[in-house]
């Protein structure tokens, strides 16, 4: 059995174990570090040999190019040792295979080979991705943030369209139509911009989009794009560095301000300006290659908004955008690349799951100390009709950011007060949407979605029955389940449709705001206790923890 290991040295560190071209296990090293876009995959590495003894390939996405040779960069180094010592104690007799130059490139085959499609479009856009040098003596270079490639098995890749950021004026050099090269950022480093001027962390871009369905149309705000190019004016680069981007509120001092309803008018200048850009150039892509099977992938499109708007505007396409979006996603497309290539394999493994975190083993010992009864589906969803908070926990934890069922925060979505009774226990901003999970068969009653099992939808809602989950725009982030996905939540589910006529339940990721998802029964466990969760329901023991 061959076996690939790849790992993501990037924000949202990830690795990946690939046996024979299925995915044996894929975990983000935040959930055992607890710093949240963890950068490094010290602990992940570390748990790896309880897991498999012996790799055929080590693969690293997202190193940069200067690792060996620089110094300075000690977290580089010491990250480097870790390798080799894992090169060094599986005995791999491959070469490491140092992946910067393909970073697009990884995200974009991540989705491919997820997709299920034979051969598809793959539009990949984020922050920044690869170097790009401009000369041979690569004295000269930029950052890509949005490619398009057209792919196929086993690992063919055509480029289509790139468009390369460069913080200088290029005068005098000549490109490739299959270039554009463009001095300002891209539309999802504007998400990361305005995340930093509200006072969030630069990856908390998702607190954009959930504040921009709160604003308005604004004259005084000015426009998101000049030229067909991000505003460079209103989104300054300074010292010809793109991961340096500030907002230049000297010249527009509008911005300048605490006032949410402004703030929150620029968020919603930003989203609905950007996802009508992004959109419009999809359907370029489509009209250039005439291929319909789409895939996106990269930070930006954990957009639930814009992929809504997306698929609304575009409906004669197949769509697939990938759950693993952010970096995480890479490590798994660096090691699917590699096992396709190397072994010129064309079986279509389509992502029908994301639990792909480690395996572990509790038993009724481990909790002899805490508050716990017997129970069933039946007990939990009781407790949730008496507006009792649930947290669920169960089995391997999602990949990504979206808790699916397994690593759960649960309430009853018919309770006016539900977001705000939720939110004040994750400690999240108030005006931040929440998700709900809906039993398959019955999602085009409640929604105008029937399938979207990642999340990855903000779809409109079409009750008045669901005020926990139904943001102030009228959407919610939906999850669709059927019972081969998730046997033990579709029950739960199932129950308390029984009892209440609803088949949805309210769900958001079982972690406190500013912290990762949980991952150990520890992790849950230490959560619960600090919260003001109600109850901590562990299907697979069939017991509920109480306080």
């Amino acid at each position: 059995m061959k076996k690939i290991i790849s790992i993501t040295r990037s924000h949202n560190s990830s690795l990946c174990l690939l046996e024979n071209g299925d995915i044996t296990f894929h975990i983000e090293n935040e959930r055992l570090s607890k710093i949240k876009y963890d950068d490094y995959c010290f602990n992940a590495i570390t748990h790896l040999p309880k897991y498999v003894s012996k790799v055929d390939t080590i693969a690293i996405a997202g190193m940069t190019p200067s690792w060996k040779i620089d110094p300075k960069r000690n977290s580089n180094i010491i990250y480097c040792d870790q390798i080799f010592h894992l090169n060094k104690s599986f005995n791999v007799k491959t070469k490491i295979y140092d992946a910067w130059q393909t970073h697009h490139l990884q995200h974009a085959f991540c989705s491919f080979y997820n997709s299920g499609f034979k051969k598809s479009l793959s539009i990949v856009l984020d922050g920044a991705g690869s170097e790009i040098s401009f000369d041979k003596n690569e004295t000269l270079y930029g950052r890509e943030n949005l490619s398009t490639y057209v792919l196929e098995y086993p690992m063919k890749y055509d480029l289509v369209h790139k468009r390369i950021s460069y913080p200088l004026t290029l005068k005098g050099l000549k490109w490739s139509e299959k270039f554009d090269v463009t001095n300002s950022i891209s539309e999802a480093r504007a998400f990361e911009c305005i995340s930093k001027y509200l006072g969030y962390k630069w990856l908390d871009a998702g607190k954009v989009m959930g504040m921009a369905s709160y604003g308005k149309e604004d004259n005084n705000i000015p426009s998101i794009y000049i030229n067909g190019n991000i505003n460079e004016k209103l989104f300054k680069i300074q010292q010809n560095n793109l991961q340096n981007v500030f907002l230049n509120l000297k010249d527009y001092p509008y911005l300048d301000t605490k006032d949410f309803q402004i703030q929150a008018n620029f968020a919603y200048k930003l989203q609905k300006e950007a996802q009508e850009y992004v959109c419009e150039y999809i359907k370029k892509m489509i009209e250039k290659t005439d291929i319909k099977n789409v895939t996106l992938s990269g930070g930006y499109f954990l957009n639930c908004v814009a992929n809504d708007y997306i698929r609304k505007s575009i409906p004669d396409i197949n769509l697939y955008i990938e759950p693993l979006s952010s970096d995480t996603g890479v490590s798994m497309g660096l090691a699917k690349m590699i096992w396709h290539d190397q072994n010129n394999d064309n079986t279509i493994r389509k992502q029908k799951n994301i639990y792909y975190g480690f395996h572990y083993d509790y038993t009724l010992e481990d909790i002899k100390n805490e508050n716990w009864v017997k129970c069933n589906e039946e007990d939990v969803a009781k407790e949730l009709n008496n507006q009792k908070i649930v947290a669920l926990y169960q089995g391997r934890s999602e990949a990504g950011p979206r808790a699916l069922g397994n690593r759960s925060i649960l309430f009853d979505p018919r309770n006016k007060d539900g977001k705000d009774i939720v939110n004040k226990i994750k400690k999240r901003e108030w005006f931040r949407p929440f998700a709900g999970t809906v039993l398959k068969e019955h999602a085009s009653k409640y929604f105008d979605i029937e399938n979207s099992p990642f999340m990855m939808y903000a779809c409109n809602v079409k009750t008045k029955d669901l005020p926990a989950i139904t943001h102030i725009d009228g959407t919610c982030r939906v999850q669709t389940l059927e019972y081969e996905q998730n046997k033990n939540f579709y029950n739960l589910i199932n129950e308390f449709y029984k009892i209440t006529n609803c088949p949805v339940l309210f769900n958001t990721s079982f972690n406190i705001d500013g912290e990762p998802i949980v991952e150990t029964l520890k992790d849950a466990i230490n959560t619960f206790k600090r919260s003001s969760i109600d109850i901590l329901y562990l299907p697979d023991m069939k017991v509920m923890i109480k306080k």
